[in-house]
């Protein structure tokens, strides 16, 4: 099993990873910075079950700076 240029769907992938920060970010609260690395790797995919592959961009996150209000 394979799969035919998987970097056609490079935008759709950075997409999902934004909207994963953005609920990261809701989640903890405060004022924090996400700070993305890595993120211009190519699109990988992963054999994740008998008939399903699965496409992911490799990338690390970081937050910090986070400023809590009391």
């Amino acid at each position: 099993m394979s799969i035919v240029d998987p970097e056609k769907y490079r935008y759709e992938l950075l997409a999902k990873i934004v909207d994963e920060n953005k609920r990261l970010l809701k989640a903890i609260g405060g004022n924090c910075k996400v700070t993305m690395t890595e993120i211009g790797s190519r699109v990988r995919w992963q054999r994740t079950d008998l008939a399903e592959l699965t496409l992911y961009i490799p990338y690390n996150t970081e937050v910090n700076g986070c400023v809590y209000e009391q």
